[in-house]
């Protein structure tokens, strides 16, 4: 069954196989093809608005406005609504592809195999979004503003919203991968196997994962950059400004850090936690064994070199705590201005209450030191 209206100039309209086809192509330069079985509806106003369906499958398409584009070839359907100018769509493989694009230049691409099914569902508000599926899974994505883009390739579901301008979402491996970013200027990039979670709020949020294993990160506030390379699992929540986390290696490492101007750095093997409340806090480890911070106030400085497990505890202001060596370390620093260094093996247990309190240990053996009052 075939029921066609046109309108306009140079409408052309060409169908072959089975199932309805319902077409109506109002206005200049029209153009409609449907290979295959299927029924087809489809709606155009506007100039130079092409539709092009080879294979099994429903289609429901309205392109309104100018030089409004869709194609499909394989098996599934497609439903979709273009408005504005510029707007494309391309289905190339078994599964069913849903869109609204509004606005100019929004254009959709999936592509994937006819053994297995992939879907893409996609929402484009404004101009300039792109969404672009290549490979096995399902692709979910919002877009709204300018110049948003989501790219995934290999394996994996992606599920994108994207709010605001410039925020790029890209997927590149098997494992699921989801971002949730508001704002302008936000990244989202994930290079390999695992589960990837990243919502990012405000601007200039960057998330990067490469390697195995999962990664959650929530950033809110602006300039925050969270990388992870590596194997192993990252749970990170970064507010404020100007956070960074950075974990290189295997283990996994979570991070608590508010405020702004915190920095964390894990280089090497084993577990790192660590808890950054306030400003300018900065920890780093760099060696394999499990590390546990927590960092209350302002200025406070954690460094762990070599292998062994350390546990510090820093509360207030400008407090320094610094292990170069092996064995374990573990210190609780109350108060401004605390100091505990550790060079050499074996275990060192500090306690320091107050202010301007100096422990300095340099050389193997046990140390025990707990230090109360001031100076």
């Amino acid at each position: 069954k075939m029921d066609v209206y046109a309108g306009g100039a140079v409408n052309v309209l060409v169908r072959i196989g089975d199932g309805q086809y319902l077409a109506h192509l109002l206005a200049y330069g029209n153009i409609s093809i449907h290979k295959g079985n299927g029924s087809s509806r489809v709606r155009m106003l506007g100039g130079y608005n092409t539709h092009t369906q080879i294979g099994n499958g429903d289609g429901n398409w309205s392109g309104k406005g100018g030089f409004n584009v869709i194609t499909q070839a394989g098996k599934g359907s497609i439903s979709s609504v273009l408005l504005g100018g510029a707007n494309a769509l391309t289905k190339l493989g078994a599964g069913s592809l849903v869109a609204g694009m509004l606005g100019g230049a929004n254009i959709i691409s999936h592509l994937s195999e006819e053994t297995e099914t992939s879907n893409t569902t996609a929402i484009a508000l404004g101009g300039a979004s792109i969404l672009t599926k290549k490979g096995t899974g399902h692709a979910q994505a919002v877009m709204g503003g300018g110049a948003n883009v989501l790219t995934h390739i290999g394996d994996g579901n992606t599920t994108g919203v994207m709010l605001g301008g410039a925020n790029i979402l890209t997927k590149v491996g098997s494992g699921d991968s989801t971002g949730i970013m508001f704002g302008i200027g936000n990244v989202l990039t994930h290079v390999g196997d695992g589960l990837t979670l990243g919502v990012m709020a405000a601007a200039g949020n960057i998330f990067t994962k490469v390697g195995e294993g999962t990664s959650i990160a929530a950033l809110t506030g602006t300039g925050n950059l969270f990388t992870h390379v590596g194997k192993g699992d990252v749970w990170a929540l970064m507010g404020g400004a100007v956070n960074v986390f950075t974990k290189v290696g295997d283990g996994d490492a979570l991070a608590l850090m508010v405020a702004a101007g915190n920095v964390f750095t894990h280089i090497g093997d084993g577990t790192s936690v660590a808890l950054m409340q306030a400003e300018g806090n900065i920890a780093t480890k760099v060696g394999n064994g499990m590390t546990l911070a927590a960092m209350i106030g302002k200025a406070n400085l954690f460094t762990h070199v070599g292998e062994g497990n350390t546990f510090a505890a820093l509360i207030g202001g400008a407090n320094v705590l610094t292990k170069v060596g092996n064995d374990q370390t573990a210190a609780l620093m109350i108060g401004k201005a605390n100091i505990y260094s550790h060079v050499g093996n074996g275990p060192s247990i500090g306690l320091f209450a107050g202010e301007l309190n100096v422990m300095t240990k340099v050389g193997e053996g046990t140390t025990l030191a707990a230090m109360f009052g001031r100076a």
